[in-house]
């Protein structure tokens, strides 16, 4: 049975063996001299730990050596990309978003795969498996990861999806992602909401510590990011905007954001519902009311169309003007790039490479698949 594991460094070999791995992660190529300046480790504890991550096939030497730091050319070592993979998936009612990584966090393969509304439970699982096996099937590194954003709130504590009324995504409802997915691929999975996800993007990009990112597509849905956390609440419904109430006595959700209005703001560039953009901006209004962001970011669909952007941005600017509105760094895409980060650090954390504790605070719920755990370190 799948089991959580936790990793705690114990070792000075442990530590320095992170601290190998850590500069090859954010510079690619680097010689032993190079890591144990950068760390300041020395030279035979960093020669040592090459020994040792070599042995696990965790790093590789490079064909190219480096001339330039001496007169004997120094041997250069990359994260082995070979070793494994980690696999980010986005889930809405209709779509499934796919994307393969290396172990170095390169992208190998994409896929966007879209699908007929109203299928079952059974069905949708069927799909999606179908989904997974099928951007495997040529990929020679073992699946370490999944990184899955589905487009419903998920439960911190068990990784369900919560249940509630006017969803989006209904049929996910029923579906036990964690244990399917452990079930047909024997690898650790960590999930969140495709809101959550960008968020967690949006501040890897812009290293922002208090902001608020408000996707706006079939559903709209806002994450919370405050004194450099993420806030999901206590059932994972922290910031679910849909819900909150207007003047009118209906939740966003219940009101003019469904049906037709809602269609033809996707279907038609810059035909936005001006009591849409109003609704929308009041449910927003009363969040940064009680929040008080510095950055108020905008993603998804619907913003991704200039005419619709500017058209909510300016009704923003004057309910909030001491707020930044900015534009998502990836308002197409922004819940795949988050759990491609998630699904690589899970990846890396299910070798021992990284700490748990300090470089995966900010995940969702995960659960590390037991077989990964024989290549920890020691």
């Amino acid at each position: 049975m799948p089991k959580t594991i936790a990793h705690k460094p114990s070792s000075l070999a442990m530590n320095t063996d992170r601290a190998f791995i850590d500069c090859l992660r954010h510079q690619g190529v680097l010689s032993r001299a190079a890591i144990a300046s950068q760390t300041g480790i020395s030279k035979p504890t960093i020669s040592e730990s090459a020994q040792r991550l070599l042995t696990r096939q965790v790093i590789v030497e490079c064909n190219k050596k480096d001339t330039k730091s001496s007169k004997r050319p120094s041997v250069l070592y990359e994260i082995n990309k070979q070793r494994g993979a980690s696999l980010a998936i986005v889930l809405d009612d209709v779509s499934i978003q796919l994307k393969l990584s290396d172990l170095q966090g390169n992208e190998c393969q994409s896929r966007h795969l879209t699908y007929s509304e109203g299928r079952t439970s059974a069905e949708y699982t069927k799909d999606l498996l179908t989904a997974i096996k099928g951007i495997m099937i040529n990929t020679t590194p073992p699946l370490l990861s999944i990184g899955l954003s589905v487009a419903d709130p998920i439960h911190p504590k068990d990784g369900s999806v919560v249940r509630m009324p006017n969803s989006p995504f209904p049929v996910a409802q029923d579906i036990h992602f964690i244990q399917q997915l452990e079930d047909a691929f024997h690898c650790s999975v960590v999930i969140d909401n495709d809101v959550n996800w960008a968020t967690l993007f949006e501040r890897e990009i812009t290293q922002l510590d208090n902001f608020i990112y408000v996707f706006l597509g079939r559903g709209i849905g806002c994450g919370l990011f405050f004194e450099r956390k993420l806030i999901r609440g206590h059932n994972g419904m922290a910031g679910e905007i849909g819900y909150v109430t207007l003047k009118n006595g209906k939740h966003l959700l219940e009101s003019c954001y469904q049906g037709t209005t809602i269609n033809n703001a996707l279907l038609k560039p810059g035909n936005i519902d001006r009591q849409l953009i109003e609704e929308i901006t009041e449910a927003i209004r009363l969040t940064c009311q009680i929040t008080h962001p510095e950055t108020l970011i905008l993603g998804g669909p619907i913003a991704v169309d200039p005419a619709n952007y500017f058209a909510i941005a300016a009704q923003l600017n004057i309910a909030l003007p001491n707020i930044s509105i900015q534009l998502s760094q990836a308002p197409d895409n922004a819940s795949l790039a988050g759990a491609a980060i998630g699904a690589h650090q899970l990846a890396l954390l299910s070798l021992g490479l990284i700490d748990e504790d300090n470089n995966i605070a900010q995940l969702g719920f995960y659960r590390l698949y037991e077989h990964n755990t024989v290549a920890k370190l020691d």
